[in-house]
């Protein structure tokens, strides 16, 4: 009989600590992410002519904001360690991404276009060129961030996973130019990649705790955009700009 109880003891105590455990494996905090980014290019594209007299040459300008957020406050778990990814619920199970929610506006102008386009070589991708327009879409359903946590000094960066869709399609004719597609360029749609966000206000080791943090890129400048984009100083010729800004807060 005391053999059982005490079975029954160690049973219960070995349950106690595989529970606790569990529990302490990750520490649940609130955060909230929100950020926009701005970019601005100017092209003038030539689309050749089928007889080869005159030109069919187009010169238009876009305008992309791109708001992005959390979708409001989200419970996420963070593992231990000197650094971590920031988990959260997805299917019953955690995973190191974070969701995402927002928009993408586009506007087209065109500043220069021929009036005709029956000599022009290449109608299809001229017409496109040529063709105003604004408009928004949300983001595309189930995109995600993947957010990482240094706990000292207390930074945190971020960063679109490769392959994971997120800007929306957009069908009208102008709004769907090249030009707009981030990624045709660069890995991420967003410009955050190796950016720290120094946090502020508390540590992580509290039981109640806030703690926030802010960056913003600065103007960025683009030459060769979008065929070969790359970043030079906003001194030097370019044809594209972009700035990106975003806040975040962990809270509990």
């Amino acid at each position: 009989m005391r053999c059982a109880l005490g079975l029954v003891a160690l049973v219960a105590a070995l349950s106690a600590t595989a529970a606790s455990g569990t529990a302490e494996r990750y520490a649940y905090w609130h955060f909230r992410l929100t950020g926009v980014q701005v970019m601005h290019w100017d092209l003038m594209e030539q689309f050749g002519t089928i007889d080869g007299s005159g030109a069919c040459d187009v010169r238009h300008h876009g305008d992309q904001t791109i708001r992005f957020s959390t979708p409001g406050t989200v419970r996420v778990a963070l593992g231990g360690g000197y650094t971590t990814p920031l988990f959260t619920r997805h299917a019953g199970s955690l995973r190191a991404l974070v969701p995402l929610a927002g928009t993408e506006q586009r506007v087209h102008t065109v500043l220069d276009a021929p009036p005709d386009v029956s000599n022009c070589y290449d109608k299809a991708r001229e017409r496109v060129a040529a063709a105003p327009c604004s408009g928004t879409e949300a983001i595309n359903k189930g995109a995600v961030i993947k957010v990482e946590l240094r706990r000292l000094p207390r930074t945190v960066s971020m960063f679109i996973p490769f392959g994971l869709g997120f800007q929306p399609v957009f069908r009208q004719q102008g709004c769907n130019s090249p030009a707009f597609d981030i990624t045709q360029s660069f890995l991420s749609p967003l410009f955050t990649r190796g950016a720290h966000v120094q946090l502020h206000g508390g540590r992580f080791s509290s039981k109640h705790a806030k703690l926030s943090g802010h960056f913003a890129t600065g103007t960025m400048c683009l030459r060769n955009w979008p065929d070969a984009g790359y970043f030079v100083k906003c001194s030097a010729p370019h044809n594209a700009d972009v700035v990106t800004s975003w806040q975040m807060t962990f809270s509990r």
